[in-house]
């Protein structure tokens, strides 16, 4: 649970400050904002407890007291739409009723014992997971059986501040390493999508081209279907008997000589 758990003890003992005498000697001006701020940490505690909670409810089994908890949690989060309840004295007690009952839930059965101490170690790693407050664990062997207690490891504020500030850090290469990743994927999808459209427009391009070869073909070499059989379209030439064409060349003649001596004979009677 990173509800900022590690912080939380601190950021609790740290907002006692609105809680006390100081407020007394300030204006009503500074006061009011002292208030705000309380309301403002109030609220991120409060939401962050209940949140977790839900967290480890659902890991929990689902036992009558587990969906009692559900239940209290809906209407505890009303408490956020009331600016008057939003204080250092309400987000303390919800955290501290809260961790009570799941304690009692989580240990309402006897604490199992372990043959080695990396079982009781990995059973307690997981166990945190399920926790609200405490935040660390120590093992134990006793009469050749290993067990753990959860307990609550005390740290600097500023030591905090700096973990989270490394844990974000971490976070936000992890983030630009995945978006990274996205983009280098990205670019491999639009390259062979574009490789694609390459390949297309060349195969249409060459199916195009012998389909002109094709057509310019059958210009040069027209056909015609005949049934199955492809027959050569031929240019017939009518060509005369040659005979006949020299007889009609010779009638021709005679018939244009026998004009002239028609008339030269015609002449001739004149004279």
């Amino acid at each position: 649970m990173k509800i900022n758990k590690r912080l939380l003890i601190a950021v609790l003992a740290g907002t006692m400050i609105f809680s006390s005498g100081v407020s007394t000697f300030a204006t009503s001006e500074s006061r009011e904002e002292i208030r705000k701020q309380e309301q403002e940490i109030s609220a991120e505690i409060i939401t962050d407890t209940l949140d977790n909670v839900d967290k480890i409810l659902e890991k929990l089994e689902r036992t009558p007291e587990v969906k009692k908890l559900n239940e209290r949690v809906k209407e505890e989060r009303k408490i956020l739409n009331e600016p008057q309840a939003l204080n250092v004295r309400n987000a303390r007690g919800m955290l501290k009723y809260y961790n009570e009952e799941i304690d009692k839930i989580k240990h309402s059965k006897p604490q199992p014992e372990f043959e080695t101490k990396e079982e009781a170690e990995k059973a307690a790693k997981k166990d945190l997971e399920t926790e609200l407050i405490n935040n660390d664990f120590e093992l134990e062997e006793k009469n050749g059986k290993w067990h753990y207690t959860l307990k609550i490891k005390e740290i600097d504020p500023e030591e905090a501040k700096k973990t989270e500030e490394e844990a974000k850090k971490k976070d936000e290469v992890k983030k630009a390493e995945e978006a990274k990743k996205a983009e280098k994927e990205a670019e491999k999808k639009d390259e062979a999508k574009k490789a694609e459209e390459e390949a297309k427009n060349k195969s249409e391009k060459n199916k195009k081209v012998t389909l002109v070869k094709k057509a310019k073909k059958e210009k040069k070499s027209p056909t015609v279907t005949k049934g199955n059989t492809l027959v050569k379209k031929a240019k017939i030439k009518k060509k005369l008997p040659k005979a006949g064409s020299e007889a009609e060349i010779l009638t021709l003649a005679t018939a244009s000589l026998a004009s002239v001596v028609g008339a030269f004979v015609s002449l001739k009677k004149r004279k």
